[in-house]
């Protein structure tokens, strides 16, 4: 397939690609609400944009955020509303991107620790970190470090308030919020026994009513498995617009 990804600021996108956006999303989940998906849209500062043949197949939204770790500044990555057309599921759309963007970060501030904060609906985007990185919480295989938790648990109280669990690392808007079509929720049975897969529907197992589990990751090139790299790299050109 012939793939066309850029990055590029939330706020150069015209009324015709938001509502490119809204559309393409709404295709695949249930419940979203036009002013509540532009309003993500409107806090987030970058945009993956990736076409095929002119049209939008995926897109992510990204902002960078500062906060403190055992009393120093670090800074986290999170991104919003992602989608990829199921169509496309196996062309690996937008991590490239998504890599290319953490080296761009990482470049800006090579002193400063970087987090990806990840909340995930999905067994599909929580595999994307035992996938791309040795490192990450929560993670089946690994005691949870205290100060990543730490800034997890701020992170999520400071975003999200009262519909923040720590007990159970779950955001749980009470069906409020957005949440996979019925027909995207299927997990394969060849693919329901993986360790991981296992993990995140018994860690969220309201996921299909939206629930989502939070993850937080250290995104240095010392936590980042080999794929990472050769994912990051296979995107070549400018990507930033």
């Amino acid at each position: 397939m012939n793939f066309k990804t850029v990055i590029t600021a939330v706020s150069r996108l015209d009324v015709v690609i938001r509502k490119s956006l809204f559309e393409l999303h709404s295709r695949f989940f249930t419940n979203l609400k036009l002013d509540s998906f532009l309003a993500d849209l409107a806090e987030k500062q970058w945009v993956i944009l990736s076409r095929n043949q002119d049209r939008i197949v995926a897109f992510s939204t990204l902002i960078i955020h500062e906060e403190t770790l055992g009393g120093k500044p670090v800074d986290f990555m999170f991104t919003g509303d992602t989608i990829v057309d199921p169509e496309f599921w196996q062309d690996n759309i937008l991590a490239p991107a998504i890599g290319r963007f953490i080296d761009h970060q990482l470049e800006l501030k090579p002193n400063r620790p970087l987090y990806w904060f990840l909340i995930c609906k999905g067994y599909r985007t929580y595999l994307t970190l035992p996938r791309f990185f040795k490192s990450f919480i929560p993670n089946p295989e690994a005691v949870t470090d205290p100060l990543l938790q730490e800034l997890l648990d701020h992170i999520c109280r400071l975003r999200y308030g009262d519909a923040y669990d720590p007990l159970r690392g779950i955001l749980d808007f009470g069906n409020t919020k957005d949440f996979l079509a019925p027909e995207l929720q299927e997990v394969p049975e060849s693919r329901s026994s993986g360790k991981f897969i296992r993990y995140f529907l018994e860690k969220n197992p309201g996921w299909t009513r939206g629930d989502e589990l939070v993850c937080l990751v250290d995104v240095s090139p010392g936590n980042q498995k080999p794929l990472f790299r050769r994912v990051a790299d296979s995107l070549t050109g400018p990507v930033f617009e």
